[in-house]
């Protein structure tokens, strides 16, 4: 998590450039190259290797659209004390599919120019604030503020219209490339952990009113998916919002790490 220096009393916050190299990450930081859209990127990741004796097996947490791989520092320093060595990518230009069927009956199609304009005015640190916050039933400053202020600092840089450019494309991505359809090929046991008060809605903003209310109940929707998965179990967190591991990280890794030992 973002050190003393970065927290939301400060009267000004530091730049971020848009790979977050300012941030204090707490693993070394490694990378390598991918190709993505006739593109040659480069990949972030940290390769923490474990305290105990390793049982061959490696976790892989990416995350989602929102925030970069620091908010796992909770689940990775449960995983390094009681299991085994764990990668966490930071990928570009990666969002995450969190609606499922009829989504696109609800939200219109947005052109890539509109999707950017909304992104590059998307700054003040206020709303940014609100937004994170919104994450949370319970919303502690000590979890969600690190978090804002991290997305405020990107907007400070003078590349943030790349960042804004980037995070329309996977706007776009999440509307236009849903993978919904798919959950029924999952071979693998699975494990969904959902917040009971979780109804966040990627686009939400250009939802017809009508449809809005129906969108985002992430109750229903995980038990349409625990359904569709062939080998699923689906835990629903009380009074948890759209990030259990942090809102309820006892929870969470009471479910979590016995799942992964099974």
């Amino acid at each position: 998590m973002p050190d003393a220096t970065t927290t939301q009393s400060e009267s000004a916050l530091a730049a971020l450039g848009i790979c977050l190299e300012e941030y204090d990450y707490p693993y070394p930081v490694q990378f390598f190259s991918v190709s993505s859209d006739l593109q040659q990127l480069r990949m972030a990741y940290m390769d923490i290797p474990p305290e105990t004796a390793t049982n061959g097996k490696t976790v892989v947490l990416f995350h989602g659209k929102a925030f970069g791989c620091y908010y796992f520092h909770n689940v990775i320093e449960a995983l390094t004390e009681t299991w085994i060595p764990r990668r966490r990518p930071r990928p570009a230009r990666l969002g995450q599919v969190t609606e499922a069927r009829h989504y696109r009956v609800g939200i219109p199609p947005q052109s890539e120019e509109t999707l950017y304009d909304h992104e590059i005015h998307w700054t003040d640190a206020k709303v940014i604030r609100g937004y994170v916050e919104g994450y949370f039933v319970h919303p502690d400053p000590k979890v969600w503020e690190p978090l804002a202020d991290v997305l405020v600092r990107v907007t400070l840089s003078p590349e943030y219209p790349q960042w804004a450019r980037a995070a329309a494309l996977a706007f776009q991505m999440i509307y236009q490339q849903p993978v919904r359809y798919e959950y029924h090929l999952i071979a693998p046991p699975t494990l969904l952990i959902v917040g009971a008060e979780d109804h966040v809605v990627p686009l939400g903003q250009y939802a017809h009113p009508a449809e809005a209310k129906r969108l985002g109940d992430f109750v229903e929707l995980s038990a349409a998916a625990a359904s569709d998965i062939p080998n699923a179990k689906r835990v629903v967190v009380p009074d948890c919002g759209h990030i259990p591991h942090l809102e309820h990280p006892d929870q969470f890794l009471s479910e979590f790490l016995p799942f992964l030992e099974s």
